[in-house]
């Protein structure tokens, strides 16, 4: 044991030496030179008390009484700094368990029955927690920062599984020589250390998918659903499909229903719905580039057969732990990760897959008993795989020793050439001297005489080559010539015996000896550079250092999700290699090509673990990902003209504004479209509302993004356009409008539209472009109606009146006539048993609208001080009033999209950490939708970041954009507000109801929590507790409250 701890203690010195050279503060590298002084120091009396309390232990438990387990009392019994220490030893048994729990298990087993007794994990000094336990309170890691337990536990995580595994053996091997066996344990233990259940992610998706199809356009044509349908499909309906060929596009979920409806089986609404789940998933597995196409009709026979298991029980293809989907995510594994074609391969998984379609009789055994056969396979499709993996390692092992070699060999050359150097000593190392001197130092090694002697012929020869150019021969020329022709004789025979028949070096030979001997003048030319690795450029040194955070090993995943694996990781040569998940070459990188792939996000760290997801669940990931596309469609375009809405429009703005190039943008406006719907009707308004949008989308370039922004507003991005271009544009639109005007009921009314165009600049966000666009358009309309109008700082600004109030903002917020206000998340269930939440709002103290405050700092960049004052002071009160988090678990602070484009934001956070005893745990940042996507990747960075210290993050107004499942796949937030906009509707509307429903389904699914905001009635909140959502916030749950008397209040 003291030799396992020194490693460790060896290890964590030499990532603390590391991680203080990376510190993103002067106190996170003061921590680590704190513990490593304490670590050098105090190291062995550490390693002496351990091992001295665990044999202490050992002789304690000899004589000790059984104790009744209850695990309960270990949480009354100790304080916060003990559960830390609890909980962080627990997480590290849990990395021993993967791979080190079995021989755990039997060595505490058979201590136990050398007891006659069992002793709690926590009690038994064998056991993992005791000894985790004993050496962090001796290392005193209680009293240390996030950062330095956190660098403990991946030390630990990596040290502890190989250094652990002989003491165990050891033991192991001493109960065997003594005959004792492990004691079998209660019931009660086993389930301790069988740890929490897994997420019910499967379900989780299987059920986003229900709900999300509920608020899907239906297909034409599908038959309708009875009332009241069977609970089974009868066997002969079945049996009779499967004797039908497959028509040729595959069973569709129509065809398969328009079968039961002939066959008289009426199917439940349930039953439909798996059987459009089903279909829908074979279609996405065999239509898919996963499978090769000589597999995919194997794997097709299997929808019949897995349709009726699932229509008879839903977990058959909701739950991974289900025989059917265990033996189909078994098939689809082999089917998927192997290298095909593999025609013995392919003709195993066809009798397998026959033997299902004879076997099955309705029940579970038939797939069941292929998953001996399969787990064999799967064996040696892994093994294949290592061993792929270490091939490639081995390959990329001599690429990089010879690389090395040649670098050094390269160096010293560079050392004996100086400054300029002789053509012809060039062209002797061209010939194959070098590669003769990169050989011997492989073979040989720098240190042996015989690559030493070669390394002092090269020199001697650089340096007689020098001194002929500089001053010519002199002395005894008999003398000269035989000490030439010696020197040239040896480099020669080296030649011929490193490379023999090869002769092109005698022609160089005789050169040199020319030169040598003063007959040819000797060509001096610039020695050439050494090769120096691709620089880390400035803005990609963030990303950089995440990836030195990364092992050999490590999985990370693409755009798409697949999993990657960094297979080679040398930073001494800057060479990193990925392998797929069959351990086949993704590609080779420098450092700097990988953090330019995390910075753009078509590279991700940490969202995979060691074995990608099954081609089952990815299906019904992309199945759900394309629901809500369709359903978030429908919420995102506008009914009648099929443009985008306002919402959608504003987050096309964000995106445009922060894509670096200057867009324009335009703002056209019907005028006096009341006089028309007035005298024509509604229908031909509607009309007439539909031919100005097709007229926008037929004039504007295919890349311009249009909306409907109003009753009878239009606005549009127009990408890579100027103003004059877009002034232009604008022009053409306004004259086809007039020109054409509106023919309905054999009547022309004319047309025309009011334009206003902006030019994006330095100062726009999303609120102040449109502001502007407002203002642009509003003057046209002033000025006559029927114009262009550009917008102008002087001309219009003026106007709008937030060039006055941003000229406010500073003062605004050193007067303090800002104040705060808070607000509860409570959990949706009123008797649950928990803390609730807080919201921090913003209000004025002054004759200033909130939003005009607000849209004015957006627009002059001035937000990012106003969030810095809030930051500051709830930082300030959080400090001064430590009780309140009795009565609460944590406080809200918005990020507006300033302070996210702020590259300074983080270091502040940090700061306002390091001078406020404020836990970091307490604290959780709320993000809105259109801020975060626009710059998705350095927001990504941010939240990873802070999360690691551990604060958490929550997205607000979830749901208006048709990306937003993409989105939140990719940003690692913890929680999702539901748009209020749809949350308070729900009483009302039912396609709100289930937008609500399938946007918790698929947090849910992606492993998020959620918030509905607007709660403005209990009977909101009790349909809200219903579809489990997990925390509601509105009016009918807390109206808001000042700071400072909520601060005051105390607990109940």
């Amino acid at each position: 044991m003291p030799v396992i701890l020194r490693e460790l203690l060896k290890g964590l010195e030499h990532a603390l030496i590391e991680q203080r050279m990376r510190a993103f503060s002067n106190r996170e590298a003061q921590a680590c030179d704190e513990f490593l002084r304490f670590c050098h120091g105090q190291g062995e009396r550490v390693l002496r008390s351990t091992c001295q309390t665990i044999g202490q232990g050992i002789q304690r438990m000899a004589g000790a009484q059984p104790a009744v387990f209850d695990d309960r009392g270990e949480w009354r019994l100790v304080d916060d700094a003990e559960v830390e220490d609890m909980l962080l030893a627990r997480r590290l048994v849990r990395v021993l368990r993967d791979t080190l729990g079995a021989l755990e298990w039997r060595a505490c087993g058979c201590y136990n029955r050398l007891l006659g007794h069992h002793v709690a994990d926590a009690d038994h000094p064998l056991a993992f927690e005791f000894l985790l336990r004993e050496l962090q309170t001796n290392l005193q890691l209680r009293h240390q920062p996030a950062a330095v337990r956190a660098l403990y536990l991946g030390e630990a995580g990596r040290v502890l599984p190989v250094l652990l595994k002989p003491y165990l053996q050891a033991l192991l091997d001493a109960f065997q020589s003594h005959q004792v066996e492990p004691l079998p344990e209660p019931e009660v233990l086993v389930r301790g250390r069988q740890g929490p259940a897994p997420a019910p992610s499967d379900s989780a998706t299987y059920q986003a998918i229900g709900q999300l199809r509920q608020c899907a356009p239906e297909s034409p044509g599908e038959p309708q659903a009875r009332e009241q349908g069977s609970s089974l499909v009868p066997e002969e309906v079945l049996g009779y499909l499967r004797r039908l060929e497959a028509p040729p596009g595959g069973w569709s979920a129509q065809v398969l229903l328009e079968q039961f409806e002939q066959q008289a089986c009426h199917l439940s609404a349930r039953q439909r719905e798996d059987t459009h789940l089903v279909s829908e998933l074979f279609q996405y597995i065999v239509q898919g580039e996963q499978l090769v196409p000589t597999i995919r009709p194997a794997v097709e026979q299997l929808l019949l057969p897995v349709l009726q298991a699932t229509l008879r029980e839903p977990a058959a293809i909701s739950d991974s732990a289900h025989p059917v989907r265990a033996t189909l995510d078994r098939l689809l594994h082999l089917a998927h990760n192997s290298e095909l074609p593999n025609k013995a391969l392919e003709q195993r998984l066809q009798e397998l897959i026959d033997r299902i379609l004879n076997d099955y009789q309705g029940d579970n055994d038939a797939f069941a008993a292929c998953d001996s056969e399969l787990d064999e396979l799967l064996k040696l499709q892994q093994r294949a795989c290592r061993q792929n993996v270490e091939r490639l390692k081995q390959l990329h092992k001599g690429r990089d020793t010879l690389e090395l070699a040649q670098r050094e060999v390269a160096a010293a050359l560079a050392r004996m050439s100086g400054e300029r150097v002789a053509q012809s000593f060039l062209d002797w190392l061209a010939v194959g001297w070098r590669e003769l001197l990169v050989h011997g130092l492989i073979r040989l090694g720098r240190d042996n005489y015989h690559w030493r002697l070669d390394l002092s012929l090269t020199s001697m020869l650089c340096r007689q080559l020098q001194l002929q150019g500089q001053s010519g021969s002199h002395g005894d020329q008999v003398a000269r010539v035989y000490d030439v022709d010696h020197q040239l004789q040896i480099l020669r025979r080296r030649m011929e015996e490193f490379s023999p028949g090869f002769y092109q070096q005698g022609a160089v030979l005789a050169r040199l000896r020319a030169e040598l001997l003063g007959e040819e003048p000797v060509h001096f030319v610039a020695t050439p550079p050494l090769p120096l690795p691709p620089p880390i450029p400035e803005a990609l040194q963030r990303w950089y250092e995440r990836l030195e955070a990364l092992q050999e090993g490590d999985w990370l995943h693409d755009r798409d999700g697949q999993p990657l694996q960094l297979v080679w990781d040398n930073r001494d040569l800057d060479h990193y290699v990925l392998a797929n998940a069959q351990g086949r070459e993704i590609g080779s990188f420098h450092a700097a090509e990988l953090a330019g792939r995390l910075a753009e996000g078509s590279l991700l760290i940490g969202d995979v673990a060691g074995e990608p997801q099954s081609l089952v669940q990815q299906s019904m990931q992309d199945m759900v990902g394309r629901l809500y596309r369709e359903v978030a469609h429908a919420r995102s375009h506008d009914e009648l003209t099929g443009l985008y809405n306002r919402r959608i429009f504003e987050g096309l703005v964000a995106q445009s504004l922060a894509e670096g190039a200057r867009p324009s943008f335009i703002m056209v406006h019907i005028d006096q479209f009341s006089l028309l719907n007035n005298l024509a009707g509604p229908v031909a308004g509607d009309a007439c509302l539909r031919q100005v949008a097709g007229q926008l989308r037929h004039r504007l370039a295919a890349a311009s993004c249009v909306a409907r922004i109003g009753g009878v507003d239009f606005a549009a991005v127009l990408p890579g356009c100027g103003e004059a271009e877009a002034m232009a544009l604008a022009e053409q639109v306004r004259l086809e409008a007039e020109s054409s005007g509106f023919v309905w009921a054999d009547h022309r009314h004319g047309i025309t539209l009011s334009i206003g165009v902006v030019e994006a600049a330095e100062r726009h966000d999303v609120a102040n472009l449109f502001c502007d666009l407002q203002t642009a358009c509003n003057s046209a309309k002033e000025a006559g109606r029927n114009r262009v109008h550009r917008f102008s700082v002087a001309h219009d600004e003026v106007r709008t009146g937030l060039q006055a109030i941003a000229a406010r903002v500073d003062d605004i917020v050193e007067r303090e006539e800002l104040a705060l206000r808070v607000q509860q998340i409570a959990p949706t269930a009123e008797d649950a048993n928990e803390l609730p939440h807080f919201e921090l709002l913003l209000v004025m103290q002054n004759e200033l609208l909130l939003q005009d405050f607000i849209a004015a700092a957006e627009r002059y960049h001035r937000m990012s001080k106003v969030d810095r004052w809030v930051l500051r002071r709830i930082f300030s009160e959080l400090e001064r009033h430590p009780q309140l988090w009795e009565r609460c678990s944590g406080m809200s602070i918005n990020l507006s999209g300033s302070s996210l484009s702020d590259d300074k934001l983080l270091g502040f956070i940090e700061s306002l950490f390091e001078r406020y005893a404020v836990d970091p745990r307490r604290i959780c940042f709320e993000l809105t939708e259109t801020t975060a996507v626009a710059n998705l990747a350095k927001t990504a960075d941010l939240v990873r970041h802070l999360q690691s210290a551990g604060c958490s993050f929550s997205i607000d107004d979830f749901g208006v954009g048709f990306s937003s499942y993409e989105y939140l796949k990719r940003l690692p937030v913890d929680y999702v507000k539901i748009d209020g906009s749809f949350v308070k509707e729900i009483e009302r509307s039912p396609s709100d109801l289930a937008m609500v429903r399938s946007i918790n389904e698929i947090a849910h699914a992606l492993g998020r929590q959620t918030i509905a905001e607007y709660v403005e009635t209990p009977t909101i909140r009790a349909r809200l507790l219903e579809m489990g959502v997990d925390y509601v916030q509105g009016f009918a749950v807390h109206k808001p409250v000042r700071l400072e008397d909520w601060l005051e209040m105390k607990a109940p």
